[in-house]
């Protein structure tokens, strides 16, 4: 994080926070080689099926101390149902698309903000480029891949926090993505912790006052 993050960080001391990351994006998009990345700081040689979720370890974000718990999920159209099952607590979401697939561009803003939405409104995300080797690939046309700019607006539009260009094969800005969600996540806790408007009988899908996701 840059040293503002961190100035912002030494406010709440020295504290161990569980974090709750949830993952989403279509099927490809290279969440689940972002998280293994994450965990043994390796790429992945064959291919890994969906992991789904699971305590990652211990990280050093600033003065704060954070358990990660980063969440994958399948973007398969079956799970449709299911999926949002796992969205329950989630601190903060993680969406990504294949900077080398537009359609799976495109459908940041047609279909998983529109879930997020209507799951888990008040929960913040990171918008995620993967693949960002494949600008230097010459396999692929430059003209048919999604920009930097592109992203950025993209995030504008669905109303993340931010925008990150990611590789997992190169390993690059792999740390930057759960950094930031993190940041955001205890922001939101101590901003949170100190309204003291939680209630814990609100049986709605989400607390108006807690950008943390509730699903009872």
């Amino acid at each position: 994080m840059s040293n503002n993050s961190d100035n912002n960080n030494n406010k709440y001391g020295d504290k161990v926070y569980y974090i709750k990351i949830v993952i989403v994006g279509d099927d490809g998009s290279g969440k689940t080689c972002l998280i293994y990345r994450l965990a043994e700081n390796k790429f992945p040689q064959d291919y890994i099926p969906t992991i789904y979720g699971g305590y990652v370890g211990e990280f050093q974000f600033g003065p704060n101390k954070v358990q990660l718990a980063p969440w994958d999920t399948c973007g398969l159209e079956d799970q449709n149902k299911l999926r949002p099952l796992s969205y329950d607590h989630t601190n903060c979401f993680v969406l990504c698309f294949s900077i080398s697939n537009r359609e799976s561009f495109n459908r940041c803003l047609d279909f998983w903000y529109p879930e997020i939405q209507r799951f888990c409104p008040n929960t913040p995300i990171v918008l995620v480029g993967t693949k960002s080797d494949v600008y230097n690939n010459p396999n692929y046309v430059k003209e048919q891949l999604v920009t930097n700019s592109e992203g950025v607006e993209m995030a504008n539009k669905i109303k993340a926090v931010q925008y990150i260009e990611t590789s997992s094969l190169d390993n690059i800005n792999i740390m930057k993505v759960f950094e930031t969600a993190s940041f955001l996540s205890i922001e939101n806790l101590n901003s949170n912790n100190n309204k003291n408007k939680y209630n814990n009988n609100n049986k709605d899908v989400n607390m108006e006052n807690n950008k943390r996701c509730i699903i009872n």
